[in-house]
């Protein structure tokens, strides 16, 4: 495993990850310097699908007209006629709003708002779309999907960009009803660093082996987050993750001196 900054190796594993480096150089033998490892999840979801579909997912609005409620624009049903089909429908609100919680943390590539139908359809008219890690408690924050978006006699909008979050929020920028038939997001599952703060040792002690799953990868060696043993046979490192993981993706930062 002695290559070079920020190789990925694919391996499965379980509870804990041996690291093991027993290449010589000509300056010192058997030294083990490692930056930040990273140990990542499988679950990840291998093709994009419309995450907002999902069991875990809540949808919220800023109000309900009648029984017109947020979680119409998640239940799979994307026709727009108001008289068939449960569709979302605030009141006459500045600002109004419709979110939705995917549950879980994605990395984002696009969204499609699917419009009213039967009539109303122009009240889609200069909205945003917001995509944030953390719950909004506001029309702000996170990263902007889409800005100011105009109307549109096209009742299905799609819109493309590449955003980490849990939380899409589509907004009026003014005052307005907002109504939605159906809100479609497409991404990933992101990578979770299941290492993070767990229980690390090395080889020998000369400093800290939880220097490598403390989340910063600055590698020199001066600033203080790099491992170090001492020279010997086999110098290893190694990782307690504290459960059984299914291990899809490894990351591992060297020190570039």
């Amino acid at each position: 495993l002695s290559r070079g900054l920020g190789d990925v190796y694919k391996r499965q594993g379980r509870k804990q990850l041996l690291i093991i480096i027993s290449k010589k150089t000509s300056i010192m033998k058997n030294i083990l310097f490692i930056l930040t490892y990273f140990i990542f999840s499988s679950s990840i979801l291998n093709a994009q699908e419309n995450v907002a579909l999902n069991a875990t997912a809540i949808a919220t609005q800023s109000s309900n007209h009648g029984g017109s409620y947020a979680k119409n624009a998640i239940d799979g049903k994307t026709d727009g006629d108001y008289r068939k089909s449960p569709i979302t429908h605030t009141e006459n609100d500045t600002g109004a709003w419709w979110q939705v919680d995917l549950g879980a943390v994605y990395d984002i590539t696009s969204i499609k708002l699917y419009n009213r139908t039967d009539c109303c359809s122009k009240r889609l008219d200069n909205f945003t779309i917001l995509v944030a890690e953390s719950a909004f408690t506001d029309n702000s924050g996170g990263t902007a999907f889409a800005t100011n978006e105009p109307y549109t006699t096209n009742p299905i909008l799609s819109f493309s960009g590449n955003s980490r979050g849990r939380y899409v929020r589509v907004f009026l920028n003014g005052t307005g009803y907002l109504s939605l038939a159906e809100v479609e997001v497409f991404g990933t599952k992101a990578l979770v660093n299941i290492a993070l703060g767990k229980k690390a040792t090395q080889f020998s002690p000369l400093n800290d082996a939880g220097k490598a799953v403390d989340g910063n990868i600055d590698g020199n060696y001066k600033n203080g987050s790099v491992t170090h043993t001492n020279e010997g046979p086999n110098s290893w490192w190694q990782v307690d993750l504290g459960g059984i993981y299914d291990i899809t993706t490894c990351l591992l930062y060297t020190s570039p001196s």
